[in-house]
């Protein structure tokens, strides 16, 4: 984000991850990741120097951040250096079938660049087999997944995310209120971007329909869903409630 100079800003977890550059007419930056509890999103602006702040930041909100049976996560530290464990990776991802030795054949021997879905040239063996990884503006190309050609990917028919619901797998720790200092706490970071001249927009961005009627399905284990959409609709700010993809005709 220093680095960019961007006037837009996104802000949120990786569910923001695809608002690209091509999007906007104005210099871009995607920080998803970056804000995956309201205290990392606070830990994030108060690092985000001032020459670097944007002119307006699209803060991606994730409901269950105001669930008070959601813990408040520390923020993660980010992981730096050689370790066993990383050493081990490339084993791991044969052995798993994430890669093959004709992948690495074809990128360590070969000098393959680019990938086999756009043609657009990558760095590392993810992003030259798979199509898959960051871009420039920081947002997250998904490639082979989209087309069900991923290995890695383990959400097929969002068995996994379906699992997770009815197992109250974080993020979807079920809860049947929402919590009002949560919700105090988020007024407190919208009232400080724009007493630095920031202007917010807060998109809440959509669940499948198929998850979300399973939330709906299970009554009040996601009681506090509705109270979410009250306070998002009831913002002194620009905010879009697309939780449910049909509001996007999708």
């Amino acid at each position: 984000a220093t680095a960019r100079r961007a006037e837009v800003l996104a802000l949120g977890s990786s569910r923001v991850l695809q608002l690209r550059q091509e999007f906007f007419l104005r210099p871009f930056t995607n920080a998803g990741r970056a804000m995956s509890s309201l205290l990392e999103g606070e830990e994030f602006l108060a690092a985000l120097p001032a020459v670097a702040r944007p002119r307006l930041m699209i803060i991606g909100l994730d409901p269950w951040w105001f669930n008070p049976q959601r813990p408040a996560y520390a923020p993660r530290r980010p992981r730096s250096g050689l370790s066993v464990g990383f050493l081990h990776l490339v084993a791991d991802w044969l052995w798993q079938a994430k890669l093959g030795l004709g992948d690495l054949w074809r990128v360590a021997v070969r000098g393959r660049k680019a990938n086999g879905l756009t043609s657009h040239p990558g760095i590392g063996v993810a992003a030259i087999i798979r199509a898959a990884g960051y871009r420039a503006d920081g947002s997250r190309e998904y490639g082979r997944r989209y087309t069900a050609q991923d290995p890695t990917f383990d959400d097929q028919g969002f068995g996994n995310t379906l699992g997770r619901l009815a197992k109250a797998d974080g993020p979807f720790e079920h809860g049947e209120q929402a919590a009002a200092a949560r919700f105090a706490q988020f007024d407190a970071l919208l009232a400080d971007l724009r007493a630095d001249g920031v202007t917010p927009v807060v998109i809440m961005t959509p669940l499948a329909g198929r998850v979300l009627a399973a939330m709906d399905g299970m009554g009040v284990a996601f009681g506090y869903l509705a109270e979410v959409r009250t306070y998002l609709a009831g913002l002194p700010v620009e905010s879009y409630d697309f939780l449910d993809p049909a509001a996007l005709g999708a």
